[in-house]
């Protein structure tokens, strides 16, 4: 092969990669929920896909671990890092951090609003809903899992769809917004499977409580792509409270 056609065909091998990247991490959760589902079933439990749903932070853990391993080598591949697609710009923080701000100015309240406005429309309140994902679990795990999943979240989901799909997405398709749209959907999309319960008004609510969100996050990474670092941190400490209701509700 010769060094131009390697040039040319490396962008084209990233874009091809770029779009089964956007559903792995929705297979990885569903697959590992199925492991969990199969070993309950080993043990004689009576409703093994049931019991496997209070484990999904630690499924997003797992998943975190092998969506970074594929980043990680993905990059390489195409001679670039991790670390390079996801590193503060020194030269710009003051400004990042005023337009950080900003952004969560706009989309703080998309965080909570829809899911409780779904949870209404679908189940009379959110306290109806939450019983079915936020499980107890071994007091132990759910406190690991407190920091664990928070971690294995900020480090991969935001990095997978806007820091590696979307702009690969975009420069294949020459379109910044079916690029958006795709990974903002794929993004919201994922949560069915987090834990997949097969109830249709969960699904709805599931699927559709942090599009708003991630099409704001979406948009203004596009716009801005140096604050992915920033949203990196903020995503951790807002996972912290799901995981701290997890370990409350383990309590």
């Amino acid at each position: 092969m010769s060094i131009a056609y390697a040039a040319q065909s490396t962008p084209t091998r990233a874009a091809g990669a770029a779009w089964p990247m956007l559903f792995v991490r929705s297979a990885l959760f569903l697959a590992f929920q199925a492991l969990f589902a199969l070993i309950y079933w080993l043990t004689g439990s009576p409703d093994p896909w049931g019991a496997s749903a209070a484990w999904w932070p630690l499924a997003v853990f797992l998943t975190g671990a092998v969506n970074l391993a594929l980043l990680v080598r993905l990059l390489r591949r195409e001679g670039s890092s991790y670390r390079e697609m996801v590193r503060f710009h020194r030269a710009t923080v003051g400004k990042d951090l005023l337009w950080l701000l900003g952004l969560l100015v706009v989309s703080g309240p998309l965080f909570m609003l829809p899911s409780q406005l779904l949870a209404n429309a679908l189940f009379g309140s959110m306290e109806a809903v939450t019983p079915l994902y936020i499980k107890a679990l071994p007091v132990a795990a759910a406190a690991a899992l407190m920091f664990l999943m928070p971690l294995a979240q900020a480090l991969t989901e935001l990095p997978n769809y806007f820091g590696y799909c979307r702009p690969r997405i975009e420069r294949s398709t020459r379109s910044a917004v079916l690029a958006i749209c795709v990974t903002v959907a794929m993004l919201a999309a994922q949560h069915i499977f987090a834990p997949f319960i097969p109830d249709a008004r969960y699904l709805v609510f599931r699927g559709l409580s942090f599009l708003p969100f991630a099409l704001v996050i979406g948009i203004g990474l596009r716009w801005r792509p140096q604050l992915l670092p920033y949203m990196m941190v903020v995503h951790f400490l807002m996972d912290i409270g799901t995981g701290y209701f997890v370990l409350f509700a383990s309590l």
